[in-house]
C-alpha cells in the first residue's frame, strides 16, 4: 500500500468512526451502532487530528502520486 493510500484510508476511517451518521449516508455501514460526536471535547480532539493529517498530506512528495491520487 503506498503511503498516500494509507493516508487517504487512515483518514477515511477516522471520518467514519468521527461521523458515522455521514458514514452510512454513504454507504459505510461500520458504525451504525454509534451516535454522531458532537460534543465541544470531541470536536476540538477532530480538529488536531485534521492539523496533523493536513501537516502529513504537506509533507508528501507529490511526484510519486498518480493522476487520480493528487485529484483526491
Amino acid at each position: 500500500m503506498s503511503e498516500f493510500t494509507e493516508l487517504a484510508t487512515g483518514y477515511l476511517d477516522d471520518w467514519a468512526r468521527r461521523h458515522p451518521d455521514d458514514a452510512t449516508a454513504v454507504g459505510d455501514h461500520r458504525f451504525d451502532p454509534h451516535l454522531p460526536a458532537a460534543s465541544a471535547e470531541e470536536l476540538a480532539d477532530e480538529r488536531v487530528a485534521l492539523g496533523r493529517l493536513s501537516a502529513r498530506l504537506d509533507g508528501l512528495d507529490a511526484s510519486g502520486l498518480s493522476a487520480e491520487q493528487r485529484v483526491d
